[in-house]
């Protein structure tokens, strides 16, 4: 009578788990990469030489090694980025990704890059009926309206991006799930 039992007990064991193997699913862990321009060298209105570009950007994976430089504005998660008087957001309605093109290394770190951020004034480029901030692997540059600029021209290497990958969800149903089949057959045990 006891071994029916406990062949009925493990099948019910059986069966929950796989149900809660096939109900786990896929974690992916949000990529954030980081940068921050050397101050800028050339000014005018509002901008000084103490200010500067800081931003990130977050995709869902992290790049592939070798990407050639590529749109990816669809794999965007989030971006923000500022110049220290106007703030460009993934979310802001009226803010355009003229270019989002990211390239990547051997080990897939970006050693390539075009951002061109710019509002709906103009609909197109960083001139003088845009704000904007522009971003590429050998400068930066920031339009505010109506004349304020700044600009900085570095070498190619003296900036880079930093990467921060977030810790993906332990599959957490799995875990609670084989814990309350696990008291279940203790409990089942005892009587």
């Amino acid at each position: 009578m006891k071994s029916k039992k406990s062949i009925k007990l493990l099948l019910t064991l059986a069966f929950f788990l796989s149900i809660l193997i096939l109900n786990i699913s896929t974690s992916h862990a949000l990529v954030t990469y980081s940068f921050e321009s050397p101050t800028f060298d050339d000014v005018n209105g509002v901008y000084t030489t103490s200010d500067k570009v800081t931003g990130f950007f977050t995709v869902a994976n992290p790049f592939a090694a070798n990407l050639a430089l590529g749109n990816v504005s669809s794999s965007l998660v989030d971006y923000s980025f500022t110049d220290g008087h106007q703030i460009l957001t993934f979310d802001t309605p009226g803010i355009y990704e003229n270019f989002f093109q990211i390239g990547t290394d051997a080990t897939g770190n970006i050693n390539d890059w075009s951002i061109y951020l710019t509002d709906a004034l103009g609909g197109g480029g960083c001139g003088s009926a845009n704000n904007c901030i522009v971003i590429s692997d050998i400068y930066v540059s920031a339009r505010k309206l109506p004349f304020d600029w700044g600009y900085v021209r570095y070498e190619l290497g003296e900036t880079s991006w930093t990467s921060s990958a977030a810790v993906p969800e332990p599959a957490t149903m799995l875990l609670l799930g084989s814990g309350l089949v696990g008291a279940f057959i203790r409990r089942r045990c005892k009587a």
